[in-house]
């Protein structure tokens, strides 16, 4: 389910770089984690799979406009 979030064009620097991060993180993590999000009505949910495993990171209103991954990725 959800959409992997690392296939949204890139259309800016600061995107590419935080995707780059994104990456070199995941690749951390493991090397079959992926990040997705899955789009509700008034909600953005936000994680990772990797094989059988799911972990979430972040449940979002849709006027809540950003995550902070660093310190999601720091709690783990």
């Amino acid at each position: 389910m959800g959409r992997p979030v690392l296939e949204h064009p890139v259309r800016s620097v600061e995107v590419a770089n935080s995707s780059n991060g994104i990456q070199r993180d995941l690749a951390a993590i493991s090397s079959a984690a992926e990040l997705r999000e899955y789009l509700l009505s008034h909600y953005l949910l936000l994680y990772i799979v990797d094989g059988e495993r799911l972990t979430l990171l972040s449940i979002r209103h849709h006027r809540q406009l950003s995550f902070d991954l660093q310190a999601m990725w720091l709690a783990a």
